[in-house]
């Protein structure tokens, strides 16, 4: 019995954080509006690059779209165009680990578990 916690040491709010982020790909709220601060600063940072390089080519909008519908998991990647030279700019959208587990056993193609 010495091994049971009792009520006062049980965090129940760092369960929480592990179950939501479990499900939704963010610990709290906090954790979301950084991966948004990253994804906006990632894409300032392609922006300036684009007003420079005329080969850059990226639909500021609908990336913001995009990654928000997404939650704000996946990240910005840069792709070379082999038939016009060009770059363009688009949104890997992330998975959270219930997505990842559910692609699992669903033995879907895109299954980054293998």
């Amino acid at each position: 019995m010495k091994y049971l916690k009792t009520f006062e040491s049980h965090s129940i709010n760092e369960e929480e954080g592990s179950i939501r982020k479990f499900f939704t790909g963010h610990a709290n709220k906090a954790e979301e509006v950084g991966s948004m601060k990253t994804f906006l600063t990632e894409l300032e940072a392609f922006e300036k690059e684009a007003e420079t390089d005329d080969r850059m080519v990226f639909n500021k909008e609908a990336l913001k779209a995009k990654a928000k519908e997404n939650g704000f998991k996946g990240h910005l990647k840069e792709i070379q165009s082999q038939a016009d030279g060009k770059w363009y700019v688009t949104y890997i959208t992330g998975t959270s680990e219930f997505q990842k587990l559910a692609a699992g056993a669903a033995h879907r193609r895109d299954n980054p578990l293998g």
